[in-house]
């Protein structure tokens, strides 16, 4: 990057700033997720990962520790299929037993100094603390909420930053603090915060992957050989987010604690990381099989693995905040993008994944990818006609070889698995 591109994109980001944080986000107009959908999501996917841009959040006066986030907003995930160890009294994950919760909520807090994040079991309690849709959040239910958290261990384990408690009126235990400070983000989101999420399915052998992963960025902290300092250019909670997925195999990894030169122009956001998500799959060459097998991450993961990124599944879910709140200001809340002013890519995207049943409906998206299979596979070159456009050693062109027979029977397999799964919808 040149001294004229850091240039550029300091003033962009400042122009950015200025102009994405004039309009609100209007959660009314989009249709919350319901319990239905996510049963008949969960019968084709057991696991899967929600990955979930927050807005902003304004809680009102009088409700203890003030908590008024930026137009950034906030990113969490929830992991369904891995839980909390309650026996650890500390946020350790492993694979769901008969009988455990669903899954576990994922968040990440500056306030954090003994991990970089912690646990909240259970994916309603995660997302709404408990609460159903047409529920009033009253001063006594949030209170009820916080105390539910802590029965639940949410920051069991968990230290915070000494200088988190110089607001604390001395009359509030630094436990209850704790849990005055995080509600909203760290668990029962939706108190305060509307949130846009990014699903992907994933195997069970990637949700272990990811929970190894998830085990291993806390252990250094919990060992105290390190304090967690948060940072929103070198480690924020995108950058988890995102290397949580890559743990998975569906992204390259996103580096933590780069120079700052590097990071302040190049650091996940999380309305951007949302769209990045749901657009993954779908910016796949998949009609250019010269193209994927340039691709080394995509070329490695076929030939070892025999799969490609997950494409059905991955669906847009909506969790609205609270509309009935006595205990946060959920109108005009704010979600920036880190966009092009002028291109605006993201938000152009953003408005697609809104607007279009395949990003959101599940039949919609199943039958999308079936067609989409179904002409592939009709459209179909053969292997020669491929080697024509690529300039390989005679290792390589066997190696491509394997790679086109594989592709093809990778498609065979999707078409077969879309058209069981649209039988199984419709039933």
């Amino acid at each position: 990057m040149t001294w004229r591109d850091v240039r550029r994109r300091a003033a962009l980001l400042l122009l950015i700033t200025i102009l994405c944080g004039c309009a609100a986000e209007d959660f009314s107009r989009l249709h919350p997720h319901t319990e239905a959908e996510e049963h008949a999501y969960t019968r084709l996917f057991p696991y899967y990962v929600d990955i979930c841009a927050t807005s902003q959040i304004k809680k009102k006066p009088g409700f203890g520790a003030s908590d008024r986030g930026g137009v950034g907003g906030h990113m969490g995930f929830f992991l369904r299929g891995a839980c909390a160890d309650r026996d650890a009294h500390y946020p350790v994950l492993h694979l769901c037993r008969p009988g455990e919760e669903d899954g576990v909520g994922i968040g990440m807090d500056a306030h954090f100094s003994s991990a970089k994040w912690s646990a909240a079991r259970g994916r309603s309690f995660f997302f709404h603390g408990g609460m159903s849709p047409d529920e009033t959040l009253t001063p006594a239910r949030y209170t009820q909420i916080l105390q539910q958290a802590r029965q639940n261990g949410v920051l069991d384990g968990i230290s915070f930053h000494d200088d988190r408690f110089d607001e604390k009126p001395a009359a509030v235990s630094e436990e209850d603090w704790k849990y005055q400070l995080t509600a909203g983000t760290d668990f029962a989101l939706g108190m305060g915060r509307g949130s846009y999420c990014a699903r992907v399915p994933v195997s069970q052998k990637d949700m272990l992957q990811i929970i190894d992963f998830m085990n291993a960025q806390n252990a250094p902290y919990r060992s105290g050989k390190e304090v967690f300092r948060w940072s929103v250019f070198t480690d924020n909670c995108g950058h988890l987010a995102h290397n949580a997925l890559s743990a998975a195999e569906y992204w390259p990894e996103w580096p933590i604690d780069r120079p700052m030169l590097l990071a302040i122009f190049d650091f996940p956001v999380p309305k951007n990381e949302y769209v990045n998500v749901m657009m993954r799959s779908q910016s796949l060459p998949l009609e250019d099989v010269a193209a994927l097998y340039r691709d080394d991450d995509i070329r490695a993961m076929l030939l070892s693995e025999n799969r490609l990124p997950p494409g059905p599944g991955v669906l847009s879910v909506f969790e609205p905040p609270q509309a009935r709140n006595q205990v946060y200001d959920v109108d005009n809340l704010m979600l920036l993008f880190y966009d092009e002013a002028i291109i605006g890519r993201y938000r152009h995207r953003f408005q697609d994944i809104q607007s279009e049943p395949r990003f959101y409906d599940l039949h919609a998206n199943i039958l999308w990818w079936h067609d989409r299979y179904a002409q592939l596979i009709a459209s179909r070159h053969p292997a020669e006609w491929w080697l024509q456009r690529l300039t390989l050693t005679p290792a390589g062109r066997a190696d491509f070889r394997i790679f086109y027979d594989r592709y093809y029977e990778y498609l065979d397999r999707q078409l077969d698995w879309t058209t069981q799964a649209l039988h199984q919808l419709g039933n």
